[in-house]
């Protein structure tokens, strides 16, 4: 599924030259492991291949890969829309829960969590992710303006999406939205 999203932090205002994906791929797979506050530099520099200087040389410090990696991971991993016929919350474990492949959490998931320590730019980039995956939500057909209903949608969303990154069977999560889905559709009949 192609992914079309653009958010733009101060980390990410670059020429694309100096974004280098696999640096981003590889710091997101230490940030999903360990957290912003879990990761440590000696870690990114590990896995990225690059030196301390060359990561500060181009994001400034650990908040600034932080945010570049976690923007990176919205636009590449994170899907805005609403897929026609698949209710929010089980496109929710298809998307956030499973994002960037292997058992690690999503990185947007794993940023909710942590937010009051978040860099504000990577912050900015977690709200507006989320605003604007509820404005898509609140507008999809299933939904129909409805906030409250909305509103359950994007918490089902992230918490199906929690759960499946602590490892909570998935096919209970799949269950589990499907009866947040059929109640809904019940209730709006």
């Amino acid at each position: 599924m192609a992914k079309t999203n653009t958010v733009t932090t101060a980390a990410t205002d670059r020429s694309d030259a100096s974004v280098d994906d696999s640096v981003l791929d590889a710091a997101a797979t230490v940030f999903r492991a360990h957290g912003f506050l879990g990761s440590s530099v000696q870690q990114l520099v590990a896995a990225t291949g690059r030196s301390r200087s060359a990561l500060y040389g181009t994001y400034g410090d650990k908040a600034g890969l932080f945010s570049a990696t976690l923007a990176w991971y919205v636009d590449t991993r994170v899907t805005i829309a609403v897929v026609p016929g698949v209710s929010p919350a089980r496109h929710g474990l298809d998307d956030l829960g499973m994002a960037g492949g292997g058992a690690l959490p999503c990185l947007l998931v794993r940023s909710c969590l942590e937010l009051a320590d978040l860099p504000e730019s990577a912050v900015n980039c977690v709200t507006e992710t989320m605003e604007r995956q509820w404005d898509a939500i609140i507008d999809s057909e299933s939904i129909n303006g409805d906030q409250a209903f909305g509103t359950v949608e994007l918490a089902l969303r992230y918490g199906t999406a929690l759960l499946a990154g602590v490892g909570v069977p998935t096919d209970i999560l799949y269950a589990a939205a499907d009866i947040a889905t059929k109640q809904r559709d019940i209730t709006t009949k």
